[in-house]
């Protein structure tokens, strides 16, 4: 399967803008897509600065406890640790 950045909707809240970066960042790394996932991890920081791999992974646990969600969600954080974001 291949994936596209413009999958992904904007939306108007702060947190949107972030969650739609990391989303960015790993879907265009997944899709071996490495200067779109580098350019996603720069607007990524520009709006949260010093967020890193281990941020995403403690801001996705707190969204669901559902083993299929965290499945799901650890595909992300593995995309965007190849995409470039910091780990700590």
């Amino acid at each position: 399967m291949r994936y596209h950045i413009s999958v992904i909707r904007h939306r108007s809240s702060s947190q949107s803008v972030c969650i739609r970066k990391y989303i960015a960042a790993a879907v265009a790394s997944g899709a071996g897509q490495k200067a779109e996932a580098a350019a996603a991890v720069v607007e990524l920081l520009k709006v949260r600065p010093g967020f890193t791999v281990e941020t995403l992974a403690q801001d996705g646990a707190q969204y669901s406890d559902n083993p299929t969600f965290r499945k799901e969600f650890q595909r992300i954080v593995e995309g965007a640790r190849t995409a470039g974001l910091p780990e700590r």
